[in-house]
């Protein structure tokens, strides 16, 4: 489980991505070593991201 504070962060992140951009977030995966708990010296995070774009003018 990701802890309370953390995982609250991680949304307000997102929404600020959302509003920022102008899209919705459906789906947002972390992937890479970190992910799976496999820290590595050359370890990289990454995030994908499935998103719609919002109608404007409405």
């Amino acid at each position: 489980m990701i802890p309370e504070e953390i995982r609250v962060e991680i949304m307000r992140r997102l929404a600020a991505v959302e509003k920022k951009e102008g899209v919705r977030i459906l789906m947002a995966i972390e992937s890479g070593s970190r992910a799976r708990d496999l820290p590595r010296r050359t370890t990289t995070s990454m995030c994908v991201l499935s998103t719609r774009a919002r109608k404007t003018g409405i």
